[in-house]
């Protein structure tokens, strides 16, 4: 048991370096020269755990390897880019792009709604509003006209939404009344 584990940790610690190596900017060659373990080693651990990863149906997993990669390539660009080289710039602007993409950064939700009423509609519409505007000023010009009122602005601001809730209702009850009527006469 030991045996099956010790090789599967010294196999995660060199994927570890390999893995650090390659987002500082290093290549497998180098791996191999810096950290003596074989290009050929190197190259086959990566691709290995990146196929292990992408062998998995989760959309979300798929989309962090994939995010992962892409930071891999961004980070020795950045270091570059912040230097002063345009090419790095150019590439690093490319990356970031895609990370964006790849995040859904980019989309612009746009949410249209139509609705398509018929002449009957919009005419109960304009009834209730009629109704509702009538009942609301003549309420506003009653209180407005009362001499004992001291502030009757004040008044007609505190109960305001009571009064547009209860014009709302009776509109609506007239309405329905009136339907009713229609549907009785035919």
């Amino acid at each position: 048991m030991t045996m099956t584990t010790q090789p599967a940790a010294s196999e995660n610690g060199a994927l570890q370096i390999v893995r650090d190596a390659l987002l500082r900017g290093k290549s497998f060659l180098d791996v191999e020269r810096l950290y003596k373990i074989p290009a050929g080693v190197a190259e086959e651990l990566y691709r290995d755990y990146y196929e292990q990863k992408f062998k998995t149906q989760d959309q979300n997993l798929q989309r962090m390897v994939q995010m992962e990669r892409l930071e891999m390539m961004i980070e020795p660009l950045m270091e570059q880019a912040l230097v002063g080289n345009v090419k790095a710039s150019e590439v690093l602007v490319k990356h970031l792009q895609s990370l964006s993409e790849l995040l859904g950064l980019n989309l612009q939700q746009e949410k249209i709604q139509v609705e398509i009423i018929s002449d009957q509609q919009g005419q109960v519409v304009f009834e209730m509003m009629d109704f509702m505007q009538a009942k609301l000023l003549g309420w506003v010009q009653a209180n407005l006209a009362m001499p004992e009122m001291e502030q009757p602005l004040a008044m007609i601001e505190d109960r305001w939404d009571e009064q547009v809730a209860e014009s709302i209702s009776e509109a609506r009850m007239r309405q329905q009344q009136g339907l009713v009527e229609i549907d009785a006469k035919r």
